[in-house]
């Protein structure tokens, strides 16, 4: 969220309420106007395969994430009719820097945002093995290519987790991707201290949570604050 860059947010908190300026104390309207501008990039960009070039979008996920000072910040996946190899192919995707003389405002965009420079946030490069966290410095690429990796498919992933719901099951408007009762769940898990820095998803991924008491079992069963089984899984999901 790049609210200090935002002038109409600023005119927006500068006459609205008790006219404070400062983001952070304006976490209501900040978070709304970064929503009104998510939606609207989805539906005056997003939506217009003309203009995105990656065709329709055929299933997606986005999460939204606060940092400390209330700024929010979305990781999406989106699947699109057209491939990875195809947009490569129309430029649509390219790793070449824009030219400077002919497309300043671009090439300004993507020195600002899309160059990796190290700092103490990845830990900088290590004398071991000479890269920061992020893997960075890297060698420059001659030429924008596809690498088939696991995790990037034009099909929706054919499984779930037990705390988000599958793709199919998840509607265009819907705010909330999980399965209603997770995050009570996961607000209530027991308070002992394994069990302290688990996020959300490491507690589904590691343990099942169930209100019959599990009879074929040997593992050691915790209870919940909501009277639930907590017991772990064989294998992680």
């Amino acid at each position: 969220m790049a609210e200090s860059h935002w002038s109409h947010l600023h005119t927006i908190l500068a006459n609205s309420d008790n006219r404070d300026t400062l983001p952070t104390n304006r976490p209501y309207h900040c978070a709304n106007y970064f929503v009104h501008r998510f939606q609207s990039l989805k539906k005056e960009l997003y939506k217009k395969p003309n203009l995105t070039g990656f065709g329709e979008i055929t299933n997606f996920f986005d999460r939204v994430e606060f940092q400390n000072r209330g700024a929010a910040h979305t990781h999406s996946c989106y699947w699109t009719a057209n491939t990875i190899q195809d947009m490569i192919q129309n430029d649509v995707i390219q790793s070449t820097m824009p030219d400077p003389l002919y497309e300043p405002e671009l090439y300004a965009a993507v020195v600002a945002n899309q160059i990796h420079t190290c700092n103490e946030k990845c830990r900088r490069p290590n004398l071991i093995t000479q890269t920061c966290k992020k893997g960075f410095p890297r060698p420059y690429s001659e030429s924008t290519h596809y690498e088939e990796v696991k995790y990037l498919t034009t099909d929706p992933p054919p499984i779930r987790t037990r705390s988000i719901l599958p793709i199919h099951m998840i509607d265009e408007n819907d705010e909330n991707p999980y399965y209603d009762d997770t995050i009570i769940k996961y607000m209530h898990r027991p308070c002992i201290p394994e069990f302290e820095n688990l996020t959300y998803l490491q507690y589904f991924e590691k343990y099942f949570i169930t209100p019959s008491h599990p009879t074929t079992t040997h593992r050691i069963i915790h209870h919940d604050e909501l009277f639930n089984y907590v017991v772990e899984h064989m294998k992680e999901l």
